[in-house]
């Protein structure tokens, strides 16, 4: 039995009205299919074409086994999902695997699973130590002077048996911590930090730049689609203020040599100068691989 799966759905394509059944991969063993990794590489795991040629993208987690890697399992989960969702599909997918690696699967290793941001997934695949790459991208991307505010915020919160496996996991922990919410708030605001959905309601007087905020949703978008529909509903990233703003992070992520970071936002810099130059849909069309006809159909 080979140890990758694919779920595969009968669709019908919104545009032609094909029938079909993609391949939607939810578990690759990267040694069993090394050709599927430069799917994931160009961020393409889960987009599919129709017969007639209209592209599709699917909204999945996915997990990975690397065997003889530290950790051996990676685990991204889909976009749209809550962080209670999240685990169960990861528990499954889990289940599944060892299901089908039989006596090879070892009854330690959901304990070592790296749960990561899709966005830090190829960067944790080419590390020799995926934790502490993914670790170290997520610190450099926090302000100064927020990082040991946030530990004492985590430490509490591990310590009244809060699980905290993702950025999800904390929103959820935060709502019922008022006290804990503003001091993160606080935080934010004396190093003018955009705010997460956890640590504000919406921007306040002397709450953080709003547009600071607006840029780092943009750059945390899971696909390039999500990425095109927030561009859409958020004119202001198309400024001459957005540009320079995003310029600056670049900056300060090369100022810390942490090279990942830093060609994360200048991609999505060079993707928002585009779509002034041509469009917003001419740029992304580019950028999917896409006409404008078939990204307006998306």
């Amino acid at each position: 039995m080979p140890h990758s799966f694919a779920d595969q759905l009968m669709l019908s394509c919104p545009q032609c009205g094909a029938d079909f059944t993609p391949d939607i991969w939810l578990i690759i063993d990267v040694a069993e299919r090394p050709d599927l990794l430069a799917l994931i590489r160009n961020g393409s795991v889960h987009r599919f074409a129709c017969p007639g040629g209209h592209v599709g993208e699917a909204d999945a987690p996915l997990l990975l086994f690397r065997p003889g890697e530290t950790p051996p399992l990676l685990f991204t989960p889909a976009a749209g999902t809550t962080a209670e969702q999240d685990r169960a599909m990861a528990d499954d997918l889990l289940g599944l695997l060892a299901e089908r690696l039989g006596e090879t699967w070892q009854a330690e290793w959901p304990a070592s699973l790296l749960t990561l941001p899709r966005r830090l997934l190829v960067e944790a695949l080419d590390s020799d130590d995926a934790a502490a790459t993914v670790d170290r991208a997520l610190a450099q991307a926090i302000p100064p002077g927020i990082g040991d505010v946030l530990g004492e915020i985590t430490t509490e919160l591990l310590n009244d048996g809060m699980r905290l496996d993702s950025a999800k996991d904390l929103e959820i922990a935060l709502a019922s911590r008022p006290a804990l919410r503003e001091k993160l708030a606080a935080a934010m605001r004396a190093a003018n930090a955009p705010a997460t959905p956890a640590a504000a309601s919406g921007p306040t007087e002397a709450g953080p730049d709003p547009l600071l905020a607006v840029l780092r949703q943009f750059v945390e978008a899971e696909t390039w689609l999500d990425s095109y529909r927030f561009v859409r509903k958020h004119p202001e990233l198309l400024t001459d203020a957005a540009e320079a703003a995003l310029a600056r992070l670049v900056e300060r992520a090369a100022a810390v040599e942490d090279a990942a970071v830093a060609d994360l936002f200048a991609e999505h810099l060079a993707l928002l100068r585009r779509g002034r130059e041509v469009g917003v849909m001419e740029a992304f069309g580019e950028k999917l691989g896409v006409t404008v006809v078939e990204l307006g159909r998306m």
